[in-house]
């Protein structure tokens, strides 16, 4: 269902049921769209990478992720070829003038970001910046890379779930 319908598909179609799409990103058998504000998923739920919905799979239909709007980007890592990987989601909303960035999906090694490694996250959970890290956009990788906004660019990887360490 990650094409917006079950079953092969060889030529592009329209995905049913969305609108102004904004955003679009594909994760491990998945695909999200960003629609008049809102985060939908549809394809593999696996991991709650589509929310806190209990099927595994939306058939082909788009599911608004529910606890998160005014969103204006959203990314899903590639998969890693050697471990299944790209099952979490990121995800930058703008409320007020300020962005704040939400991560869900599988958590097993700290890649959603809010400091724990529980998984799934099947909610948009707010991801947790350090101090040295207070102005960073998530790039969204096997774990949470970020680039500073400081005019130079650093790169920090979430490696043990509970501190961002500069890559540089």
């Amino acid at each position: 269902g990650e094409l917006g319908r079950t079953g092969d598909v060889t030529v592009p179609l329209p995905v049913s049921g969305l609108s102004n799409v904004a955003a679009i990103a594909a994760g491990n058998n998945f695909t999200l769209a960003v629609s008049n504000g809102w985060v939908y998923g549809f394809g593999d739920n696996r991991s709650q990478e589509l929310g806190p919905y209990s099927a595994t799979s939306s058939n082909g239909t788009p599911l608004q992720i529910p606890g998160i709007s005014n969103v204006v980007l959203v990314s899903a890592p590639r998969p890693d070829p050697e471990t299944r990987g790209g099952q979490h989601v990121v995800a930058m909303t703008v409320d007020g003038g300020t962005n704040q960035f939400w991560g869900w999906g599988d958590n097993t090694d700290g890649e959603v970001g809010n400091g724990s490694t529980a998984t799934p996250q099947s909610w948009p959970t707010q991801v947790q910046f350090y101090a040295r890290c207070q102005r960073c956009v998530p790039l969204g990788t096997g774990g949470v890379f970020t680039a500073q906004m400081d005019g130079a660019l650093y790169l920090y990887f979430n490696t043990d779930k509970s501190q961002f360490y500069n890559a540089a």
